[in-house]
């Protein structure tokens, strides 16, 4: 079962355009996973362009190999629980059982260690243009369904320590939580269940740094965004924060001033990641949900999600172009934010369903009704709407 790590704050959150911040301790410190400004809706974490490597689009695939494989890393899951229990029950003392949690949680570390190594190994492959989009988008599917395996064994040696009462090991379960918290989210869980042949593909937008990925989607009537960047974290570092929640929402007023001036409920909730100086936060508002993770040793949000609905997001004002009888008309809002694409006979206003193309990478096709949402692209480029022999582009800014 993946776990939920999400839990509700009463918290404001207020983005500053300057990349540099002040926590409630005075000590000024360097934003390196800036967190952007949109047009009256949310705001977004996103990575530094000075760390940015590569975009593309892709859409991940059936992979037979992969879905065996996380097949066998879930039964080995559920045979470690059941084989745990038993050794624990069979124990001399707690000392022996405290020695067999270490043992099972030095294996767990050396796991998700070696996952987190997979992505970065990735990114790299990608960055340097050994692995196409598509790829990347299908192999980090196969570690997202890996890290939910690890997941469960996680589940299952936090029972166990909880039990002894071993809070030193309970403490670095939390740390593997959050590190197995940045190996999936809603756009590579959805992606994972492709590999595995149970969903339907989608196209996925997608940025890199060396370490850290954008994933940008439209799922239905919906625009969905995850973000990780692990260099905004630091667990070695002091807790400025140390799990006071209400020095958090000071920093919290920092970011998100649109979420929480229309946010739907702010309660804070359980403080169990602010042992470890991470500090999540959830705000519901008019149009869907943000969810980010504060690291308190940075100051920096190091993981987001974000879901909205379309027919709710604001756009900007509409670019339009016409050749060869067509007419495109987009509707931006923000790199790999959504846009709105719409493609009509010129001389008639009836829809044509076209393809469209982003400076050479399919994205998407306007269908029976001649409009479609699809991601943009940071950057700009050229949209070029195909039907009929006929072509028309539209140059986003």
């Amino acid at each position: 079962m993946r776990r939920t790590l999400a839990f509700t704050l009463t918290l404001v959150v207020l983005l500053l355009a300057s990349a540099v911040a002040v926590p409630a301790g005075g000590q000024l410190y360097t934003q390196s996973a800036p967190v952007v400004p949109a047009n009256n809706t949310t705001a977004y974490l996103t990575i530094a362009d000075d760390d940015l490597e590569r975009t593309g689009y892709g859409t991940a695939s059936l992979d037979v190999g992969a879905a065996l494989a996380a097949q066998n890393e879930g039964l080995h899951a559920r045979w470690g629980a059941l084989s745990l229990e038993e050794r624990l029950a069979v124990a001399s003392g707690s000392a022996e059982q405290r020695s067999i949690l270490q043992s099972e949680l030095d294996q767990l570390t050396t796991d998700v260690a070696a996952l987190e190594q997979r992505k970065r190994d990735a990114l790299a492959a990608y960055n340097s243009g050994t692995l196409t989009t598509d790829e990347l988008v299908r192999e980090l599917a196969a570690i997202a369904l890996v890290a939910e395996s690890l997941e469960d064994r996680l589940d299952s040696l936090e029972t166990a320590a909880n039990d002894v009462q071993d809070t030193q090991i309970e403490t670095s379960l939390r740390e593997l939580q959050v590190s197995l918290l940045e190996l999936h989210g809603p756009i590579r869980d959805h992606s994972s269940l492709v590999v595995e042949g149970r969903a339907t593909p989608r196209t996925v937008y997608v940025e890199t740094s060396d370490t850290g990925v954008v994933f940008a989607t439209i799922a239905g009537t919906e625009y969905v965004r995850e973000v990780s960047i692990p260099t905004a974290r630091d667990p070695a570092a002091p807790d400025q924060y140390s799990g006071d929640l209400d020095r958090v929402e000071e920093r919290a007023k920092e970011l998100h001033p649109w979420a929480v001036n229309h946010s739907r409920g702010r309660n804070y909730g359980s403080l169990e990641f602010g042992f470890v100086g991470v500090y999540p936060i959830e705000l519901p508002h008019s149009h869907g949900t943000l969810q980010s993770y504060l690291d308190g040793g940075t100051g920096d949000v190091f993981y987001e999600t974000q879901t909205k609905d379309l027919d709710e997001i604001p756009t900007n004002p509409p670019i339009t172009g016409g050749e060869d009888g067509l007419t495109l008309t987009v509707e931006t809002t923000h790199p790999s934010g959504p846009m709105n694409v719409t493609l009509v006979d010129a001389r008639t206003g009836d829809p044509v369903d076209g393809t469209l193309t982003l400076d050479g990478e399919q994205v998407g096709t306007t269908g029976d009704d001649g409009t479609v949402w699809v991601i943009q692209p940071r950057g700009g480029g050229t949209l070029v709407a195909s039907a009929g022999g006929d072509s028309v582009r539209v140059a986003l800014a």
